[in-house]
């Protein structure tokens, strides 16, 4: 199925920027990694309009109204089936660029592409303590905010940054993020595109599926793009950090392959464009976050669930139509190690 996706993109593409791919050579093996960490798509609750509108009530049971009983969150009735905006919602989102100033190293960071792990990192890069919540601190929305007084265009490669970037297969990261928010259903569902499939059989969480496809998708898809950004575990990945273009990068990593093949490729980023050595601390950190031999955090299992979510080609090929921008924007070298990845 998947070496389809290359002959559809060549066929369909007008225009491909040039990607410049500065990993390591060697062919990634064995079965794909999930994106990682318990809080991966962790919502922000210092979004004003949905604070709002969040509900706080007290802990049912025995202690109920004592002392150490502590408030239970409800989330907010949600507007029909599509999903709140956020989290942490900026134009473009401009605040998913990350920095490590020292090092002069920017990394943008994309939901459901390794988000916390790659928090963690540049944290620890940035001496910072991460704690359980890792997101808003080395952003503009942390400690580096001077950095960014002259707008994003303060960090980027004509002002000496190595920028750099993770990517990931679009149709598996579409399903990756519709199973995380409608089946195990996250948040009370904040991010759900669609109904709760949590109790379904897995027949109908497909057919559920293949309708959000085929109605819920191309209307979502059109309000991001009038507003320029919506929702940013489905806005497109081209569209993060203020939506530069590809060849703005200085390195772009592909999320296919192996553990061992992505933590090579991590190690390989921060030792080309970070400047650290192999003796260095930091790169214990960085194969503590990206293990060579299993896959770190948590995840949906989408990338043993394409086949069965996307049996009907049909339906792939109208997920790969609403993000044709993200395959256009990849370039060839991105989308043939997306498709090399799966034979």
């Amino acid at each position: 199925m998947w070496h389809r996706i290359l002959v559809v993109l060549s066929a369909a593409a007008l225009h491909v920027h040039a990607v410049v791919l500065r990993i390591p050579a060697d062919s990634a093996e064995g079965e794909p990694t999930e994106e990682a960490g318990p809080f991966d798509d962790f919502f922000h609750h210092d979004d004003v309009d949905f604070f709002n509108r969040s509900q706080w009530t007290p802990v049912s049971g025995p202690k109920a109204g004592s002392r150490m009983a502590k408030p239970k969150w409800v989330p907010p009735p949600r507007d029909g089936e599509f999903p709140f905006p956020g989290p942490g919602s900026s134009p473009r989102w401009g605040n998913r660029l990350l920095i490590a100033p020292q090092m002069r190293l920017a990394f943008c960071q994309i939901e459901k592409n390794a988000c916390t792990q790659f928090n963690r990192l540049l944290n620890g890069l940035n001496g910072i303590r991460t704690g359980a919540r890792p997101f808003g601190k080395s952003n503009w929305e942390g400690k580096y905010k001077n950095y960014f007084e002259k707008g994003l265009d303060s960090i980027s490669k004509a002002r000496g940054w190595s920028m750099t970037v993770f990517v990931r297969e679009p149709a598996e990261r579409f399903l990756s993020a519709w199973l995380s928010k409608c089946d195990a259903w996250e948040y009370g569902g904040l991010d759900c595109l669609g109904p709760q499939i949590s109790d379904l059989p897995m027949s109908k969480k497909v057919e559920a599926f293949e309708r959000t496809v085929v109605e819920l998708l191309p209307p979502y898809m059109a309000r991001s793009r009038m507003s320029g950004s919506f929702n940013a575990h489905y806005d497109p990945q081209h569209t993060f950090c203020g939506g530069r273009a590809a060849s703005e990068y200085d390195f772009v990593g592909v999320l296919e392959g192996s553990p061992a093949h992505i933590s090579r490729q991590v190690l390989h980023m921060l030792e080309v464009h970070a400047n650290i050595s192999q003796a260095d601390p930091l790169m214990a950190l960085a194969e503590r976050l990206f293990p060579k031999s299993d896959r770190a955090g948590h995840g949906t299992g989408a990338t043993d669930l394409i086949r069965t979510f996307y049996r009907n080609h049909t339906i792939l090929e109208m997920v790969m139509e609403q993000y044709a921008e993200d395959y256009e924007w990849a370039g060839p070298e991105v989308r043939a190690a997306w498709t090399r990845s799966r034979r």
